[in-house]
């Protein structure tokens, strides 16, 4: 006991020059390693003293950081993210620092507990504990690290990513800056958003979120609440978000309070404006350069709400009556929504669209040999309300009415003809001849093509041991 109270002595007089006894001081429990941020979550720490003397606890919180907003795509005025909880009744007020904040007992204890509160998802800080023996601050003992302070959240490589985040999705090795997501799996891996945009998170229309950086994450702004259909079949992880959740919505980034090296756009989906020139179509899509793009080149995808319901009504009445002249098509909302939305994440249709040239008829749009209509009739990517088509032999025939919309996004290279595109040469029981109009010659109508970032590089499959643990660790959740 002699020589334990010895060189404890020795030690803290050269470290300090302070003379106390190896008892007379204070163990600050290790934070919770599960614990990380998000906007109001609390953690609390415990310091005891190691004898059953009392003293004054000071806790010091330093280098938190300040980041802009409290998540990705959130503004509002904060100062530090982390804080000593107010109303501690142990506790003085907190002061402020520089960097952080103080605050200390009101009177001696033996062992005390001190909450904080996180104002961000990305939260981070240091904090260190002390006691006062002989008037003097004397740091408090520490678990498991030589400082005398921890990080909060616990995050021993200090990338400001908590650890528990890092193990959940394997991201320990990688830099906060890396985006791969590969799921669902496409020609083009990444979502222009990094590691870092993924684990502080973002306000949606339902709340706080935290992504998983290996899946794509699609942001809509969808204040008509519509249903996204068959569009949910591509996998991709969507989230509804309000006006004030991105930049605006004509800027419409959803990382835009981050300093990263990419910019996220989401896609803004609404009803047909009240004082429009597009009256007369049911649905179109602003600056959507080749009738396909990425998040980034869709200014807003419009839905005429009221000429499909009025359309759909129409063509059911005239079904029964339809001549050479025209041939009416029902209009499924669900097939609009999905179409359109996969051409602003790089999906395109089936090939040329329909046209009028050489057609004799009024108001003639006519289906093209490998063009739009083509391939598949179970693709979303087909056009399928044409009014007429040229025949194989020279003869102009009525677009069949019981042609219906596509329900799946196809996973081969290029949507290979079925149905009344596919050979051999025959005529259907309404003496239509087919085939109408044969194989689709895109190669970017299907879920390959799928894409949410600039870039032109193909995504490679992983192959680390690590993406295999999580593909497993998926597999496992979902069965």
């Amino acid at each position: 006991m002699f020589l334990r109270r010895f060189f404890s002595v020795t030690f803290i007089i050269i470290t300090s020059c302070v003379s106390v006894w190896a008892d007379d001081v204070a163990l600050f429990k290790m934070p919770d390693p599960t614990w990380r941020p998000r906007p109001e979550a609390k953690i609390t720490l415990v310091a005891k003293m190691q004898s059953e003397r009392k003293a004054h606890f000071r806790f010091t919180l330093f280098n938190v950081s300040n980041y802009p907003g409290i998540a990705s795509n959130y503004a509002t005025n904060t100062n530090f993210d982390l804080e000593f909880k107010k109303g501690q009744f142990t506790y003085s007020k907190p002061k402020g620092t520089s960097d952080g904040y103080v605050i200390e007992t009101l009177a001696p204890h033996r062992e005390v507990a001190i909450t904080i509160v996180a104002h961000d998802g990305a939260a981070w800080g240091r904090i260190k504990c002390e006691i006062k023996i002989n008037n003097h601050w004397i740091p408090c003992l520490t678990e498991f690290t030589t400082s005398h302070s921890y990080t909060l959240p616990v995050d021993k490589n200090e990338n400001k990513i908590a650890d528990i985040w890092e193990r959940m999705y394997h991201t320990e090795d990688l830099p906060i800056t890396n985006d791969d997501d590969y799921l669902p799996k496409s020609n083009f891996n990444g979502d222009n958003l990094t590691l870092f945009d993924e684990y502080r998170g973002f306000f949606t229309s339902t709340g706080w979120i935290s992504t998983n950086p290996w899946e794509k994450d699609l942001f809509i702004h969808n204040p008509n609440n519509f249903d996204l259909g068959y569009f949910k079949k591509l996998n991709l992880a969507i989230h509804f978000i309000d006006e004030d959740q991105y930049l605006n919505n004509f800027e419409r980034t959803v990382n835009y309070l981050n300093k990263s090296p990419t910019k996220a756009y989401g896609l803004w989906l609404s009803d047909l404006p009240k004082k429009s020139e597009n009256k007369g179509n049911f649905w179109y899509a602003k600056n959507v350069p080749n009738l396909s793009g990425t998040p980034k080149d869709v200014e807003r995808i419009i839905i005429n709400k009221h000429l499909i319901t009025a359309h759909k009504i129409i063509s059911e009445r005239l079904k029964e009556k339809t001549s050479l002249k025209s041939q009416p098509q029902n209009i499924d909302f669900n097939w609009i929504i999905a179409h359109q939305l996969a051409q602003a994440v790089g999906l395109t249709k089936h090939g040329t669209n329909l046209s009028s040239e050489n057609c004799p008829f009024y108001g003639c749009l006519a289906a093209q040999w490998n063009g739009a209509t083509s391939g598949s009739e179970k693709s979303i990517m087909r056009l399928h309300f044409a009014t007429h088509y040229l025949g194989q032999n020279g003869k102009w025939y009525i677009y069949p009415y019981y042609d219906t919309n596509g329900t799946e996004y196809c996973n081969t290279e290029t949507p290979l003809a079925n149905g009344i595109n596919s050979a051999p040469q025959r005529y259907d029981e309404e003496n239509n001849l087919l085939p109408i109009a044969g194989n689709s010659n895109s190669k970017t109508s299907c879920i390959s093509a799928l894409r949410l970032t600039d870039t032109t590089e193909k995504g490679e499959s992983p192959t680390t041991i690590k993406d295999v643990k999580y593909i497993f660790k998926q597999r496992l959740l979902q069965d």
